[in-house]
């Protein structure tokens, strides 16, 4: 009924009222809107969804301020916006609640973590898949292929596996790749070389503000598929094809989809990360001693001593 109360009114009036059908249900989001030109009416359809199912607004001096109205009584506006001399909240107070977000996904990862062993325990599913592909099928190397054009994921995934697990004297290597700017010799090698891969694929929902290839671009060389394309629908078809690829060729190949790309879900993959190794380490017998507990003082991640090597010899180099 509300949805045709809603039809209704907007063939009437040419206006729906930005209000949301239903409550979104699971872990909050950051979403940054652009307010275009500042008229209201030139706001995209996407921004005026997520106004309409937002728990809080946060909103600038040169936003278009006409729809802040229609939004619900229950949706908190905080104004940050900034004029010559009276700056209602500070650049320090919004890069404060930035961080906020960025806390709030890495505790929403661990949050999961300690969920127990069902189906939301990615963490768990994850250590388990790798261990498999370890144990069973021989796997010596993975290749973290992190979709959007990033190395910061993979390059902390090296870091924890090196340090968590690889430090006891075992475990995989890790190859840091990137989507789709890896596709070619990277590429080439996994599916040309040892037979000792896995691919741990990390594919994002939303990738932030879109563009379009233009109809008339004029590429030639067989890439004109490419021309009258959204870059997601690109980025999309770019990932589909390496997923399919790679199982042709018979290299085992893991996908987790996250939702969206911002601070909220970057830090949420990297907690998640952090617990699948470390889970991994419990599977293999790592960290804990004869009675299944953890010695802390001789623990390894917590020693360090694998680093006095390079800091002496750094002191060497200084006195010489």
């Amino acid at each position: 009924m509300r949805a045709r109360d809603a039809v209704a009114e907007h063939l009437a009036t040419g206006s729906v009222a930005l209000q949301r059908s239903r409550r979104r249900d699971g872990a909050g989001w950051v979403a940054l809107v652009g307010g275009g030109p500042g008229t209201d009416a030139l706001l995209t359809i996407r921004g005026r969804h997520l106004l309409s199912t937002a728990d809080v607004v946060v909103v600038d001096r040169l936003a278009p301020r006409g729809l802040l109205a229609d939004l619900p009584a229950s949706v908190r506006i905080v104004d940050v916006g900034k004029v010559p001399g009276r700056h209602a909240v500070t650049q320090d107070e919004i890069n404060a609640v930035l961080v906020e977000e960025a806390l709030a996904g890495h505790g929403k990862g661990h949050e999961m973590m300690l969920s127990g062993l069902g189906e939301h325990n990615l963490a768990f599913r994850l250590a388990e898949w790798l261990h498999y592909a370890e144990e069973a099928l021989g796997v010596g190397t993975l290749v973290l292929y992190d979709y959007s054009g990033c190395r910061m994921l993979g390059d902390w995934l090296v870091q924890l596996y090196t340090e968590s697990i690889q430090e006891r004297g075992g475990g995989l290597n890790v190859i840091a790749a990137r989507g789709p700017t890896s596709n070619h010799s990277l590429l080439n090698g996994v599916i040309g070389g040892p037979r000792d891969k896995a691919v741990l694929f990390i594919r994002w929902g939303e990738l932030g503000t879109d563009v379009h290839v233009p109809s008339d671009a004029g590429i030639k060389g067989g890439l004109e598929v490419f021309m009258d394309k959204s870059m997601k629908r690109l980025q999309d078809a770019s990932c589909d094809g390496t997923i399919t690829d790679f199982g042709r060729n018979g290299i085992p190949a893991l996908v987790l989809t996250v939702p969206q790309r911002d601070t909220y879900h970057l830090f949420w993959v990297m907690r998640l990360l952090m617990d699948m190794v470390a889970v991994k380490g419990r599977l293999q017998g790592l960290h804990v001693d004869a009675s299944s507990q953890v010695n802390y003082p001789a623990e390894l991640t917590y020693q360090q001593d694998g680093v006095e090597g390079y800091k002496q010899a750094m002191r060497d180099c200084l006195l010489t």
